[in-house]
């Protein structure tokens, strides 16, 4: 099953604290794109505003922000500053989003439904504008951190691992929410144990809690206190490698190409183009069941009961999450080079189908526990898929630069953004319609047998069908292995032979 690649010289792959630094961004990530997420279930049952409208609502930034993706990605492909292509952007993305994560909530119950559509609206298409800015181009910097087959598994495990380090706060922050009195009397019994007993600082400090008590002792005020906390953690995961991480391509792509030549060469290679039908088919199968998972586990599983939901399910999977994030930055680049990542993914896709193909027998009510489990099971899974399908990338964006002289890892990963984010916008502007058809209604804790069974087949069938669909997609995707490293000894050879006109210095 392995694809041994030939002998060659070893190719550069960033010093590991540099890789670290980079990665540090995955947490600006995480929390940009977590914060978004939250939309759906905190402003349905929250905010109390029709499912119907949140889906109108958070359809309209994906398609706005997939449009807006591959015109990103070319012009920071051809960008050139004293900072480099990719930093700027990654630096006032991270900024402007955080002050965005923080301005969201101020939202109120109170408003007519459409007042409150507009601001959702508007809201969520910015923020997830500039999550796309900054995920593709910090993914586009990633890119570049290595030439080795192997690291470049490696490198996106690192940046999982501190995405998974956020995930550890970002867990926790719909269940700080539902108990935020007892988590303001647990930071103040710890602070009155820190301060030794000083009558007039915990006199000034019982005071700052009462006051504040009434002011976030609702899921909206509570929503509020916690995205400022938030908001620092996406300006230190910009900050961070804008500050540290050297562009080692800054100088590329000194000729200037139009943006639709450009689209159109990103679509000549073969592996790019199966990528994007496994990517469509894979997210239509996530995005549908998705649509009513949450749901289901609250209202099915769960009995209604949020805070139960809330207090086994996210630590769970966070935990196992952090583990598996720590193993990945040690296995990734082993795998990667044992089985090669044409057979990873096809052994992968196989394992996803079959835990499909089992999951109605496992999701009984009541039984959160087994549900956790059995998806924990296949979450290393799912983590080496999505770790060998994004290496890929940078071995595409070699091939494009031999076959056309230019670094454009900004564009392939926007075009993939793009086409991602248009078949969810399609899939988000009728979550609301399907919920709807389901009979689920947001007023109610105990939702009638017949919504439920219905729920259930609606997470169900999408899932087993496209899960399919991706393992068949997979057995087409060419061994790449042995070429790579063809692909890599000629690119070598050509930046140690070639110096640019303009300054006599090697091409990158």
């Amino acid at each position: 099953m392995s694809e041994a690649a030939p002998t060659a010289a070893k190719p550069f792959t960033a010093r590991l604290w540099a890789i670290h630094l980079w990665g540090l961004g995955g947490m600006a990530d995480y929390f940009l794109y977590s914060a978004f997420n939250m939309i759906n279930l905190a402003f349905t049952t929250g905010y109390k505003l029709d499912p119907v409208l949140v889906g109108i609502a958070l359809s309209a930034p994906r398609f706005i922000d997939a449009l807006v993706d591959p015109l990103i990605g070319h012009f920071s492909d051809d960008f050139h500053s004293r900072w480099g292509r990719r930093r700027p952007f990654i630096l006032g993305s991270s900024v402007i989003g955080a002050l965005l994560v923080m301005g969201l909530w101020w939202d109120s119950p109170a408003w007519n439904q459409w007042v409150q559509l507009a601001w959702v609206t508007v809201g969520a298409t910015l923020l997830f504008t500039m999550w796309g800015i900054f995920n593709l181009t910090h993914t586009a910097l990633g890119y570049e951190l290595s030439d080795d087959y192997g690291n470049r598994s490696k490198v996106l495990a690192i940046k999982g691992w501190w995405a998974t380090v956020a995930m550890i706060g970002g867990s926790y922050v719909y269940s700080g929410v539902l108990n935020m009195p007892a988590v303001l009397d647990h930071v103040a019994g710890a602070a009155h144990w820190c301060l030794g007993g000083q009558t007039g600082i915990d006199v000034w400090l019982d005071n700052g809690v009462a006051w504040l008590r009434p002011q976030v002792g609702t899921e909206v005020g509570a929503f509020r206190l916690i995205y400022i906390f938030v908001a620092l953690v996406i300006v230190f995961g910009g900050l961070v490698p804008f500050l540290t991480v050297k562009e080692r391509f800054s100088r590329a792509n000194r000729k200037h190409v139009a943006l639709w030549p450009a689209m159109r060469a990103t679509f000549q290679n073969k592996t790019y183009r199966l990528l994007l039908i496994l990517r469509i088919s894979q997210t239509f199968g996530t995005a549908l069941s998705g649509i009513t998972g949450a749901y289901l586990a609250i209202y099915y599983i769960c009995y209604g009961d949020k805070k139960w939901y809330m207090a086994v399910a996210p630590p769970c999977g966070t935990f196992v999450g952090l583990v598996l994030a720590l193993a990945m930055m040690f296995l990734a680049a082993p795998i990667t080079r044992k089985l090669g990542k044409r057979t990873g993914l096809i052994v992968c896709f196989g394992l996803m189908f079959l835990s499909t193909c089992f999951a109605p027998l496992i999701y009984q009510p009541g039984h959160l526990y087994l549900v956790v489990f059995y998806g924990l099971c296949f979450a290393p899974v799912a983590m080496v898929l999505n770790n060998l399908s994004g290496s890929l990338i940078p071995d595409i964006c070699d091939v494009d630069e031999l076959e056309h002289g230019e670094r454009r890892e900004g564009l392939f990963a926007a075009v993939q953004s793009f086409v991602n984010k248009m078949e969810t916008s399609t899939i988000m502007l009728f979550s609301g319609f399907l919920l709807k058809f389901s009979g689920f209604d947001q007023h109610i804790i105990v939702q009638p047998p017949e919504v439920l069974h219905r729920m259930l087949w609606m997470y169900f069938t999408p899932s087993i069908f496209f899960a399919g669909v991706t393992f068949v997609i997979s057995w087409f995707i060419p061994p790449d292995q042995k070429n790579m490293a063809a692909v890599r000894a000629e690119l070598d050879a050509r930046r140690a032979a070639g110096l640019t006109q303009e300054t006599g210095k090697p091409t990158a």
